[in-house]
């Protein structure tokens, strides 16, 4: 959660909204915000349909909620000197909900840690920029088996 010391995080309001949106209308906010997180990426509406369709296809999602209460009550930053494994960070530049300054703050913290940003994505590079991704990922993966 944003606030003085930490920058690179939405307003309190802002998480509380999207709770209230899910709680209210769990499913038109959901397919907002996968409608948002892919705009402008190649094969948008296919990929959104198909999320769409494996999202919901076990009934409504549980952790939602929980999630977004944890991001309000809990700090984890200073955790982040304890990883000691290699680590690979995907951050979309565009990315509103957790902005590429957690990103990079998160690069430097790590003790081995690699950033890749995607110009174009937002908030899911996995899901807007598939093929980059796993360009990325792939070699990130064979170095750390």
């Amino acid at each position: 959660m944003r606030d003085d010391s930490w920058p690179h995080a939405q307003q309190r309001a802002a998480i509380e909204a999207v709770g209230a949106s899910l709680d209210g209308a769990f499913e038109q906010t959901l397919e907002r915000f996968l409608a948002l997180q892919m705009m402008g990426a190649p094969a948008a509406r296919d990929t959104v349909k198909a999320v769409r369709e494996q999202l919901f296809a076990h009934g409504r999602p549980q952790g939602l909620l929980p999630a977004l209460q944890l991001l309000l009550d809990a700090d984890a930053r200073a955790l982040a000197g304890q990883i000691r494994c290699p680590v690979a960070l995907f951050y979309g530049v565009r990315d509103a909900i957790t902005p590429i300054g957690a990103g990079r703050w998160l690069q430097a913290a790590l003790a081995d840690a690699t950033l890749h940003e995607f110009t174009q994505a937002s908030h899911a590079p996995f899901l807007s920029h598939q093929d980059e991704f796993v360009a990325k990922l792939a070699p990130h993966l064979e170095a750390s088996a």
